[in-house]
């Protein structure tokens, strides 16, 4: 159905008073990433370290590896793939909205934007971490 409005004209257009309106958060931005990401599953932590270092934690096993903050930075600048320690890799999903990290031929995911998010609020946050279902 063509309404014949341009962008202009929509803008210009009274809303009304009665419905709510509101511009999508990061909060938002994150249950949508989450919906998205159904074919995987929560099982663990990105955890910032005082020593500049990231720690991989999976719940119930504990630490599987570590990352350079440094690191982390260039690869959500787009610069990979770069060392997990002890045994992996860590680089940009295709789209660019992941870092992918692979343990011991496992693939783990954590969303671009909260890493970048712990990095800009060094120590205070941590990072949810993906993995894929029926893995492992």
């Amino acid at each position: 159905m063509d309404l014949g409005c341009s962008v202009a004209s929509l803008l210009l257009l009274e809303l009304p008073a009665d419905v709510s309106y509101s511009i999508p958060t990061e909060a938002d931005d994150e249950q949508i990433m989450e919906k998205c990401m159904s074919q995987y599953l929560k099982v663990g932590r990105l955890l910032p370290g005082g020593d500049d270092l990231i720690h991989i934690v999976k719940d119930g096993t504990g630490e599987i590896g570590t990352v350079t903050k440094a690191d982390a930075i260039l690869t959500c600048g787009g610069l990979e793939p770069f060392p997990v320690l002890p045994s992996g890799e860590m680089d940009l999903s295709n789209p660019g909205k992941a870092v992918k990290f692979v343990i011991n031929g496992v693939l783990f995911l954590a969303i671009r934007r909260q890493v970048v998010g712990m990095i800009n609020e060094w120590p205070r946050k941590k990072v949810t971490l993906w993995g894929v279902v029926g893995d492992e």
